[in-house]
């Protein structure tokens, strides 16, 4: 148990009490707001006592943090920036994450993670302490989007995009900074390395089109002979044979069983279900007896999950979210009203046709994710657990940290009981936006892991079922994906 001493509380510090101490150590959190019922807990000899004041009391027992004023605030300061500080990892400190990684899968610690972690590292909310920083308030930033919440300049699809991002400005790149602040915060604790590890792989799969040339309506077939004629023998192949190359049990499955036990109790898999062909939303036919057979089989060895379509026609608000948008403000976007009853029908779809209900895991199509509308949709929705925590153009991670945590709806200030579960990489980012050949995307991809492997938090990734065929463009990928899947497995505990 964590016996927190604070003279003031809030929805959010109590939010983010839970996620750093209670769900991520695994630990029970207790708020004491009395000196007494806090010094009788440190007095029965628990070592695990934090005093979260704004200026410290060095009467009573514990570690200081020292309070940032704004995680006491209600609603957003859209000008608000927090001040950044820097702070380095302890060579004892380096030694303790190297010796446990090393202890856990027997190799050395690649000298490229080693020197990241030798190198000053940044973190937000600087305060006058040894730490440099207030953890929680930096957490509650991270976590809760707050970024998000105000005016971006998008692209065509109305997304937040990386350039974006604090994280951007602060260049931080594909580094975890928010995970490294925390690792920083438990050892700072004289926590053992074992008591925060939690890494595990997570194989991710999206399933966009679920067959190369099967399962059209014949307009569509007919279309797509003229619109891709370089094509034509592949097709009159599959034609004949009736093998896809896209196919579910051609990719997905034997690539997902090939990683074992273990990365079939780790995987998702998220399927695309839009009724209509549409310029985002290509899936093929709902009827197409194949492809549900597949979903059966899917859900049958692995978990499933939605994979909402997508509906560009989004609506601009302005910056109040009541008033007419005037001409030069820069505005907030929503969903479409209609995407609820869409999603909704697309969720009762896959739950008849997999016999899996209820659905309970959602990825966003096209990653795309506008705060704090989706959620609201997904939560409506009944999901539990939402995958879409990353960005489309970069690697890297959106929140800061590749660990699952609560949403906090930030308009409601409150918790809710969606999940949201961060990735780093996906293959489409790799080859399609960052145009990396697939050796450089290995290197990138590998310090990537290994870090998360040094900081004992999750590495969770993203293919297609097309880049797992290795055709149109995707030959020479399979490997990597083979890497990200199986290395360091044989110690990814579920």
């Amino acid at each position: 148990m964590f016996a927190v001493f604070t003279d003031k509380v809030s929805p959010r510090i109590r939010y983010v009490l839970e996620e750093i101490l209670g769900r991520r150590l695994e630990k029970s959190v207790r708020l004491c707001f009395e000196e007494q019922d806090y010094c009788e807990y440190y007095n029965l000899g628990n070592p695990h006592c934090v005093k979260y004041l704004e200026i410290d009391r060095p009467d009573l027992p514990g570690t200081f943090v020292q309070r940032s004023g704004t995680i006491l605030e209600l609603g957003m300061d859209e000008i608000y920036e927090p001040i950044s500080t820097e702070y380095h990892f302890s060579d004892e400190e380096i030694n303790k994450l190297s010796n446990h990684f090393e202890n856990e899968f027997q190799i050395p610690v690649s000298n490229e993670v080693v020197s990241i972690l030798k190198s000053p590292q940044r973190a937000l909310f600087k305060t006058e302490t040894s730490l440099g920083y207030d953890p929680f308030s930096f957490a509650f930033y991270c976590l809760s989007r707050y970024e998000e919440y105000f005016p971006y300049n998008s692209d065509l699809l109305k997304r937040f995009s990386h350039q974006q991002s604090i994280a951007f400005k602060q260049n931080w790149n594909t580094l975890p900074y928010l995970d490294l602040a925390l690792v920083k915060f438990y050892l700072s604790l004289n926590l053992e390395v074992n008591e925060f590890y939690r890494f595990k792989i997570h194989s991710t799969i999206d399933i966009d089109i679920a067959y190369r040339f099967l399962g059209r309506p014949v307009f569509r077939q007919l279309g797509a002979w003229f619109k891709y004629p370089q094509w034509m023998l592949a097709r009159f192949k599959t034609y004949f044979t009736r093998i896809d190359a896209f196919a579910p049990n051609r990719t997905v499955i034997p690539f997902i069983e090939a990683g074992g036990k273990t990365t079939l109790e780790n995987a998702r898999v998220f399927i695309l279900c839009s009724e209509k062909d549409s310029k985002y939303n290509k899936q093929v036919m709902r009827t197409f007896i194949p492809w549900k057979n597949n979903i059966k089989l899917m859900n049958s060895i692995t978990q499933i999950g939605l994979h909402p379509s997508l509906n560009v026609s989004t609506v601009s608000l302005s910056q109040s979210r009541l008033t007419p948008l005037d001409q030069d403000e820069t505005p907030i976007y929503t969903l479409h009203p209609n995407s609820l009853v869409l999603w909704n029908n697309e969720k009762l779809w896959l739950e008849r046709t997999s016999g899996k209900i209820p659905i309970l895991d959602s990825r966003q199509h096209y990653i795309h994710l506008l705060m704090p509308h989706t959620y609201r949709y997904l939560i409506q929705l009944g999901i539990k657990n939402d995958w879409s925590m990353g960005f489309a153009q970069d690697l890297g991670y959106r929140a800061g940290t590749a660990v699952p945590f609560l949403w906090y709806d930030l308009l409601e200030d409150n918790t809710t009981n969606l999940t949201i579960h961060p990735f780093s990489v996906m293959d489409v980012t790799l080859k399609n936006y960052l145009i990396l050949e697939p050796s450089d995307a290995q290197r990138i991809t590998s310090s990537i892991k290994n870090m998360c492997a040094v900081l004992g938090v999750p590495f969770t990734y993203i293919v297609h079922n097309e880049s797992l065929s290795g055709l149109q463009g995707w030959k020479g990928w399979k490997p990597i994906f083979n890497s990200w899947r199986d290395d360091l497995n044989r110690n990814n505990k579920p």
